[in-house]
């Protein structure tokens, strides 16, 4: 994470014992943990402990300067370290491009924990889905097909499954009345614009019954007028709910049964 120094102004690297400019101690320095890569080939080795797919899977590109659509990477040039996101329509934007590789290596490696996490959650989300249809299923084939009432309670089931699946409300940011909200699994937040942060809050019933004409997107992007929910304390603390639920780490193996979709990234942002 950047910082700046106290002494001269200059961004350095909470990593950093000491200023690269003026040589002062870094009061915000934090001892960078031995399992964190620091170096680009540190950061191939962590992703081929971690068994991830292939490069081509995951559109994470480590030590090369790929350049077609839809890619993270960090490559050095020169004696600098330039870590990119190739858009989907070809563009590239920076990440960083600098001297310091431990830095950047850290703000790739960060961004693949992150995508790590969103795609086992997928894959949870997914399996879920299955188990429940599966159970359904199982129970229809338990009923007794040939009593009225047993028609009637399947017909029931099946409407109410429709009508909450349909009804049920994404999550993501929503604009409404000129005011930004977030929705997260039952909890609404509202964005407050003069100590730029989120809170909980309530919400009109016209926002939760027509939801679809007040959504803006399900992940961050500069247009949207508020700050990145999923920086905040109440989003960390529900992912880590949801990989408590999981028992998975977005440290631990990736596992080769799941699937690893890159699809479903954001490649239209900067970052």
């Amino acid at each position: 994470m950047k910082t700046t120094c106290e002494f001269c102004n200059e961004y350095i690297s909470d990593t950093d014992e000491n200023c690269p400019h003026c040589g002062a101690k870094n009061p915000n320095y934090k001892r960078a943990s031995h399992e964190i890569p620091q170096t680009i080939e540190e950061l191939k080795q962590w992703y081929k402990d971690h068994h991830l797919p292939p490069e081509e899977v995951t559109r994470f590109f480590i030590g090369k300067n790929y350049k077609k659509p839809k890619a993270f990477g960090i490559y050095e040039e020169n004696g600098r370290f330039i870590v990119y996101k190739n858009k989907a329509n070809g563009s590239r934007a920076i990440r960083y491009d600098g001297a310091d590789e431990a830095y950047a290596v850290n703000e790739l490696y960060l961004k693949l924990k992150e995508e790590i996490s969103r795609q086992k959650r997928s894959n949870i989300s997914v399996v879920r889905e299955k188990s429940k249809k599966e159970g359904i299923g199982n129970w229809l084939l338990n009923l007794d097909l040939q009593n009225v009432f047993g028609f009637l309670v399947v017909f029931v089931i099946l409407v109410a499954a429709f009508i909450f699946t349909v009804t049920r409300i994404p999550n993501g940011y929503y604009q409404y009345q000129g005011k930004q909200y977030y929705h997260l699994d039952d909890s609404w937040y509202e964005y407050d614009v003069y100590d730029y942060n989120w809170e909980p809050t309530g919400v009109e019933k016209e926002l939760e019954k027509n939801h679809e004409d007040y959504f803006e997107s399900s992940s961050y992007t500069s247009d949207i007028e508020a700050s990145d929910f999923s920086e905040t304390t109440y989003y960390e603390n529900w992912l880590e709910s949801e990989n408590d639920d999981s028992d998975w780490d977005s440290d631990s193996d990736w596992d080769s049964g799941s699937d690893w979709d890159s699809g479903g990234t954001d490649w239209d942002s900067d970052w």
